[in-house]
């Protein structure tokens, strides 16, 4: 399905070059902060501000949203967040007390400021709002994350809007890619080594050791049974992605998002 997997890749290249370039703008002070509150990383924390600031994250949430993470890990770092008192918990959602606020602003601040750098006062920006909210607000319930996302308040700009939306679209195809790979019987460690290799790159996370004994990794290079399988791995991402685009024009959407910078 070329054009699921053209918008993906529009979408992908869009939120990702707004978060590559308000990352290293806020960093400094994101990290001060964090050291101030007394958190060991504020990693983790910039995968949910927009949460944390309005309608709060479930730890269900959370843990869904960050896969490919270790087991665990996503717990071990909400712990850290109650211990030292950043968060609260109201009716099973963390919310930010006011000490964690600056922090998460300032997040939000660099990509609102890097969204409107790329977007703001451009012709295709309204019509691709409008598009991507159509889409947003027809997204299915079982998409746990996506739809709670969706669920989260637009801020006020209208490119900081866009982005969040756009993010929103993401979580929905990384759900359809996480049951594709779990229904081929590959594990999280199993997926990231095999995609690097799939692409042709240096295998950083995960793990090979059972894809050398499934066929599909031999002496460290992916096999034609294992670049066959991640083929298909993707194909099945795309057919389970295909129902939140149904009710558009999937080559209307790749025109208006591909005239927005940067390219």
């Amino acid at each position: 399905m070329p054009t699921l997997r053209t918008i993906a890749a529009e979408v992908d290249r869009l939120v990702l070059a707004v978060n590559q370039t308000a990352g290293p703008v806020s960093r400094d002070e994101v990290e001060r902060i964090s050291a101030d509150l007394g958190l060991s990383t504020p990693a983790v924390l910039k995968h949910f501000c927009e949460w944390l600031l309005t309608v709060g994250v479930t730890k269900e949430i959370a843990v869904a949203r960050l896969p490919y993470l270790p087991d665990g890990a996503v717990a071990e770092r909400i712990a850290e967040w109650r211990s030292v008192g950043v968060v609260r918990e109201m009716e099973g959602r963390l919310h930010a007390e006011e000490s964690l606020r600056p922090l998460l602003e300032a997040i939000l601040d660099a990509r609102a400021d890097a969204a409107e750098a790329f977007w703001l006062g451009h012709d295709a920006l309204a019509e691709a709002s409008s598009v991507v909210a159509s889409v947003v607000a027809g997204l299915d319930p079982g998409l746990a994350v996506a739809h709670d996302h969706a669920a989260v308040p637009l801020p006020p700009h209208a490119a900081l809007a866009f982005h969040q939306m756009l993010t929103t679209l993401r979580y929905a195809r990384a759900a359809a890619h996480v049951d594709a790979w779990s229904t081929a019987g590959l594990t999280r460690d199993d997926v990231l080594a095999l995609s690097s290799l799939w692409r042709e790159e240096t295998v950083t996370r995960g793990s090979t050791d059972r894809l050398e004994a499934l066929g599909l990794v031999h002496d460290g290079r992916i096999t034609d049974e294992g670049r066959s399988l991640r083929s298909r791995i993707e194909d099945d991402t795309d057919a389970r992605n295909a129902p939140v685009f149904a009710e558009v024009d999937g080559a209307g959407l790749i025109a208006l998002l591909a005239q927005l910078p940067p390219h």
